[in-house]
Formats: C-alpha cells, sequence, structure tokens
C-alpha cells in the first residue's frame, strides 16, 4: 500500500494578545499645524506613491 501524502502547517503567526499589544502601545498624533507638519510633508513626500502637493480645503495629517 502507498504511503499518502500529507501536509503539515505550522502556524507560526504571532498570537492575537501579541497583536493586541503592538497595536495598543502605538501613539496617533495630530501634526496639523505644528512643528512636526514639515516631518509629516517630508515623509509623504518622499514616500508616498503620489508623492505630496499641497491641497485646497480641510485636511488633517496625523503620524503614528
Amino acid at each position: 500500500m502507498k504511503p499518502k501524502n500529507v501536509l503539515y502547517f505550522i502556524d507560526d503567526r504571532p498570537l492575537v494578545e501579541e497583536i493586541l499589544e503592538i497595536i495598543t502601545s502605538l501613539k496617533i498624533e495630530l501634526v496639523s499645524r505644528t512643528e512636526l507638519e514639515a516631518l509629516w510633508n517630508h515623509l509623504v513626500e518622499s514616500y508616498h506613491y503620489l508623492g505630496y502637493k499641497k491641497t485646497i480645503g480641510p485636511r488633517v495629517k496625523y503620524l503614528v
């Protein structure tokens, strides 16, 4: 009799508790109209796939 092929899967993803610990330690900071707004502009201009262009109208800028 031919042995059956058996696939093994080892789930090495982090536990939900570990993910929650990371997420709850994050801090979201409003940077619109602060000294950190220039950093936000630089980061978006450098790393966002659309780049940064001045916007018209209301907008909110956050850093995490």
